[in-house]
């Protein structure tokens, strides 16, 4: 079971998924839009630095 608090953190947060495996790049997508408050995705590092340049997801230090 997920705990609550980690929940309410994921809430808050914007992510950026790079992976070269499409049905691996959506299946976490998907998984993680039901908790995160945005998901950007690319498939390879080049369009992945763009995206994270562009729209700045967080950097993960909301969970210290």
């Amino acid at each position: 079971m997920i705990d609550i608090k980690i929940l309410q953190k994921l809430s808050n947060i914007s992510v950026l998924i790079v992976e070269d495996d499409e049905t691996t790049l959506y299946a976490l997508k998907q998984s993680l839009e039901l908790y995160c408050k945005k998901v950007h995705i690319a498939q390879n590092g080049m369009i992945g630095f763009e995206i994270f340049e562009k729209e700045k997801p967080d950097d993960g230090k909301c969970y210290a």
